[in-house]
């Protein structure tokens, strides 16, 4: 699953973000979350680490339908998890990541 926060504040959702963990107004987040059906050993996240600019843009309407496109050109993946005993992020790697997507944002 990935789970993209856009930090659009009062304005519309179309335009562009930076990425930060901060939270203000203009900015994004991306987490990843990798399970293998039935197999919790093998589930990890992600830590976002830097990306570049995401954009969205409205396409219009599809059968009712507002229609985005979402282009993430790239985004470094920190995998691994959180050690809660510890207390501390537990990188396991990182990889690579972009995205171009046209549809609905549910």
């Amino acid at each position: 699953m990935i789970m993209i926060s856009p930090v659009n504040g009062p304005s519309s959702l179309e335009g562009t973000y930076v990425y930060s963990k901060t939270g203000d107004i203009g900015t994004y987040d991306l987490k990843f979350v990798h399970a293998t059906d039935g197999e919790d050993e093998l589930l990890w996240y992600t830590n976002g680490e830097k990306g570049e600019v995401l954009s969205i843009q409205s396409m219009g309407e599809r059968a009712g339908q507002k229609i985005y496109r979402i282009i993430l050109s790239d985004f470094d993946l920190n995998y691994g998890y959180w050690d809660y005993l510890a207390g501390k992020w537990v990188s396991l790697g990182q990889k690579a990541f972009r995205l171009s997507y046209e549809g609905p944002i549910e």
